[in-house]
C-alpha cells in the first residue's frame, strides 16, 4: 500500500504515483491510501486504473489538530459520517481501511460495505483472536507480525 499523507500538492503526488504504476505494473500489486478525500480524487483522476484505498477512522480531526473541543468532535462526526455513507463511491474507491478501534465501538458494519462490493481491509490488527475473526469475515488485515 502505498500511503498518500497529507500535503500541498496533490496534483503533482498524482502524477508521480501514476508514473510509478505505469514504469513497475503496479496495477495488480499496489493499492493507494489515504485519510484525505482530495489526494484520493486527484490519482483517480489522473489514472483511474488505480486501486484506490479509503483510510477511516474515527476522531481524525482531533487527532490532526491535536485537541478535543465541542467543534472538532463535530466535524469528527461529519467527516465520519461522509466517510461511512457516500464519499467513498463518489471517490471511486474500491477498498475501505478502517482502524481496529471501529470494530471494539461497534460503530464500523462489515456486511454493509460488502453488501456494496467493496474489499475491506482492518489496521493495525496483532491480536491471534482478531485476526482469525477478521478472516472469518473475508476481511484483510493489516498487521505489525508477519506470523
Amino acid at each position: 500500500m502505498i500511503e498518500v499523507k497529507r500535503c500541498y500538492d496533490y496534483e503533482k503526488v498524482s502524477e508521480i504515483i501514476s508514473s510509478y504504476f505505469e514504469e513497475f505494473d503496479l496495477y495488480e500489486r499496489a493499492v493507494v491510501g489515504s485519510f484525505f478525500p482530495l489526494a484520493l480524487y486527484r490519482v483517480r483522476q489522473r489514472n483511474p486504473k488505480i486501486v484506490t484505498l479509503c483510510l477511516v477512522r474515527d476522531g481524525l480531526f482531533s487527532i490532526e489538530m491535536g485537541m478535543v473541543t465541542f467543534i472538532s468532535r463535530f466535524v469528527d462526526y461529519f467527516l465520519y459520517w461522509c466517510y461511512t455513507t457516500w464519499l467513498p463511491s463518489f471517490l471511486g474507491v474500491g477498498v475501505i481501511g478502517f482502524h481496529n478501534v471501529l470494530l471494539h465501538q461497534k460503530t464500523f458494519d462489515i456486511l454493509y460495505w460488502q453488501k456494496k462490493g467493496y474489499v475491506l481491509n482492518c489496521w493495525t490488527v496483532n491480536d491471534p483472536k482478531e485476526k482469525q475473526f477478521l478472516r472469518s469475515q473475508r476481511v484483510s488485515v493489516t498487521t505489525d507480525y508477519l506470523f
